[in-house]
């Protein structure tokens, strides 16, 4: 594999990684999951969300979307 190809999907994974991770954050604060990993039990996997609770919490998703992008351009 040419270094160029490996640097792109190393650093693909990266940002996977840290999406994920703030994706985690934003559930556990607005939606009190403690994971978004399956854990292969519908009372563990389901959850019962209020309009609001989505609401703020693809405002978080969108927020940390912009800041990231800012970031990305300095």
């Amino acid at each position: 594999m040419a270094r160029e190809q490996y640097l792109f999907i190393a650093r693909h994974c990266e940002r996977r990684t840290t999406i994920d991770g703030k994706l985690a954050q934003i559930a556990k604060k607005g939606w009190k999951i403690p994971t978004l990993n399956r854990r292969g039990s519908d009372a563990l996997d389901f959850h019962t969300l209020s309009v609001g609770q989505i609401k703020l919490a693809l405002r978080a998703a969108y927020e940390a979307g912009r800041s990231a992008s800012r970031n990305e351009r300095n």
